[in-house]
């Protein structure tokens, strides 16, 4: 499960920002439908697709966080 995680951070720009604009796009497009519920959740997806890169770009890609996530749940 580890090397899961890993492998998922180490590729997090290419699946999350496609998927921050995937998310975006759904919550307007649920925004448009009057629906409440799953224009809050894709809004709050695509949220935490932007975070969670900036987070990676912040700690320098793989390299740093990375070991962190070894360190700590390894």
């Amino acid at each position: 499960m580890l090397y899961f995680v890993l492998f998922l951070v180490r590729y997090l720009p290419f699946w999350a920002v496609p998927g921050a604009l995937l998310f975006f796009d759904l919550g307007v497009y649920y925004y448009n439908a009057r629906e409440r519920g799953r224009t809050a959740a894709a809004f709050a997806m695509a949220a935490v697709c932007i975070i969670l890169t900036g987070v990676w770009v912040f700690y320098d890609g793989y390299w740093r966080i990375g070991l962190l996530i070894r360190k700590n749940f390894g």
